[in-house]
């Protein structure tokens, strides 16, 4: 059997659940546990993270939709670049000095909560896909 996009939707849609509460929550340690509220602007960011992620979760687990996954896919693809700036240089004057354990878990779930976004997105249609013959499948 052939993997079909389409037949997967569902998993896409958990896996990004998923994934958004796993940014919330490491998010939500380093803001309230790492003292990382203390931090001008990047604290108030990792806030608003926090925030959004739990919304985009509950939002997409009660009411999934291409347009709202394009939005959690750059919403996660931005929380990547953030902390891809702040490695490599500074971000609003704040410089992340290595990757943590908190780090790694944070970008292997925005990375795989992007992709399952996308791939919800791309597998998502209104109508079953047609087998050779013109039948639903």
């Amino acid at each position: 059997m052939k993997f079909n996009l389409y037949n997967h939707v569902n998993l896409f849609r958990w896996i990004t659940v998923a994934a958004l509460a796993i940014v919330g929550i490491v998010h939500l340690n380093l803001y309230a546990r790492e003292q990382y509220d203390a931090i001008p602007t990047i604290g108030p960011l990792f806030l608003a993270t926090v925030i959004l992620s739990f919304i985009f979760a509950t939002a997409f687990a009660v009411r999934p939709g291409r347009i709202l996954a394009g939005i959690i896919a750059c919403f996660l693809i931005g929380v990547f670049g953030g902390y891809m700036i702040a490695l490599r240089g500074n971000l609003f004057a704040f410089h992340e000095p290595k990757i943590s354990y908190s780090g790694g878990f944070g970008v292997t779930a925005e990375l795989v909560g992007a992709l399952a976004s996308v791939l919800y997105t791309a597998g998502r249609h209104k109508d079953p896909p047609l087998k050779a013959d013109g039948a639903k499948e």
